[in-house]
């Protein structure tokens, strides 16, 4: 949201259309003139270039829900508490991810709520309704205030960087390097040129 505010005091003429979808979209056939996905989701015809770090995918509660349920030690004790499933854009369930022991698992988590808008589902967590699933940048205010707290953190997944990805076939307008440059100059990546 600020790189948008910053984008529009630098090109105030420039038309700038923010869609955010839960589904993957071809961006050329749907006449977008770029996307932004994590680094892994890239279609490979595609200029790819990262506006992040790696990511950090944790689980977060609130404090009210640590006291009623207590707290997981190890992601296998996710099937005796409250989880908040994150819909995919093709309407299933995520596994939630997690590095146990230098490998990759992917766990089916249970919940009685399913949600696929990441807003929602940290109003909710906050409400000490779940467990989430979430990228720690995204909650970075959240924890801080206390409002959440990160559980299973020795198991928190590594994540691909985000990525603004466009056709390499297409003219991209200078514009775009400029929002690309506003985004990587808020995460201390060097601009691109």
């Amino acid at each position: 949201e600020p790189a948008i505010v910053a984008f529009a005091r630098v090109y105030p003429d420039v038309r700038l259309t923010v869609v955010v979808e839960n589904r993957p979209i071809d961006i050329v056939e749907e006449g977008y003139d770029a996307g932004v996905r994590y680094g892994h989701y890239v279609p490979e015809d595609m200029v790819a270039v990262p506006l992040s770090g790696p990511q950090r995918w944790v689980v977060a509660a609130a404090p009210a829900y640590l006291a009623k349920y207590g707290e997981p030690a190890h992601p296998d004790d996710l099937a005796q508490h409250r989880c908040l499933q994150l819909l995919l854009g093709d309407n299933s369930a995520y596994k939630w991810e997690f590095d146990i022991d230098g490998e990759r698992r992917r766990i089916r988590v249970p919940g009685p709520i399913t949600i696929n808008d990441t807003a929602t589902t940290i109003a909710v967590a906050k409400s000490g309704a779940g467990l989430a699933y979430l990228l720690e940048s995204r909650i970075a205010g959240e924890l801080a205030e206390g409002s959440l707290r990160i559980v299973l953190d020795a198991f928190a997944a590594r994540g691909e960087p985000f990525h603004m990805y466009y056709s390499s076939r297409r003219h991209s307008h200078p514009a775009l390097r400029t929002l690309i440059n506003i985004i990587r100059a808020r995460q201390s990546l060097p601009p691109v040129g």
